[in-house]
């Protein structure tokens, strides 16, 4: 008995730091590197020109020299379509605004 009280009482503990801990922030600044900026300008539009065009990636890319291409445009349309998975994209995009807006 007195070690499940122990177990329990250490349990709270825990529960009590972690729910002190949920406003940390690891890496204060840190941008979203490797293909997650690809990933998050995917959204919903397979047409990466008018992002590429407007920049939209700066909410969420802030290198000086911008984001770069991963594809090239089709000769037949000039479309500039994403090489990455469209279903990641659209499960990405609604978390990373979620805890960006944690951040704020």
């Amino acid at each position: 008995m007195e070690l499940l009280l122990a177990v329990a009482a250490l349990f709270l503990l825990l529960c009590i730091a972690y729910s002190f801990s949920i406003d940390l922030i690891a890496t204060r600044g840190a941008s979203i590197t490797g293909d997650g900026p690809f990933c998050l300008q995917t959204g919903g539009d397979f047409d990466l020109t008018s992002q590429y065009e407007s920049r939209s990636f700066e909410s969420f890319f802030d290198q000086p020299d911008g984001l770069w291409y991963q594809s090239v445009p089709k000769p037949e349309d000039g479309q500039l379509l994403s090489p990455h998975n469209p279903g990641l994209s659209l499960l990405l995009v609604p978390g990373a605004s979620a805890f960006a807006s944690l951040l704020d």
